[in-house]
């Protein structure tokens, strides 16, 4: 199985930008390097444990605070799911504002391979930039 984030480094979600979502795809291949369809995968987040002032968490949803989800493989044994990063406060005299506040957030992506559990890791990083 293969878990990857693009990008893993990110602008926070308060920013409003395109590019505040990343894609987590993981891949089910069998012992010959073939994707496997119908196999379930699941992603899971954390809650973010900064101490900056957090006014969303990450998300695997953009209107909602989502921490766990799951896909299905597709033809090729590609699966996708939507990744969104949490966001800080913009309020400048909030006492735990940050222009370089960061957040960062391990998704696991685990899969049952016939009765073994296969579990891989992924550190995705968000940004308070200025921009």
């Amino acid at each position: 199985m293969v878990l990857s984030a693009n990008p893993e480094v990110m602008v926070s979600r308060d920013k409003n930008l395109p590019r505040n979502l990343t894609s987590s795809q993981r891949s089910h291949c069998h012992g010959r390097g073939t994707g496997t369809s119908n196999r379930h995968v699941f992603a899971g987040t954390a809650q973010y444990p900064g101490t900056y002032n957090v006014t969303n968490n990450a998300s695997f949803s953009s209107s909602s605070a989502v921490t766990t989800t799951s896909a299905t493989t597709d033809e090729n044994g590609d699966a996708t799911v939507a990744f969104y990063p949490g966001s800080f406060s913009t309020n400048l005299s909030d006492l735990r504002y940050s222009a370089s506040a960061t957040g960062q957030v391990t998704v696991t992506a685990t899969w049952d391979n016939n009765g073994t559990t296969v579990t891989k890791n992924i550190l995705i990083k968000w940004k308070n930039l200025s921009y």
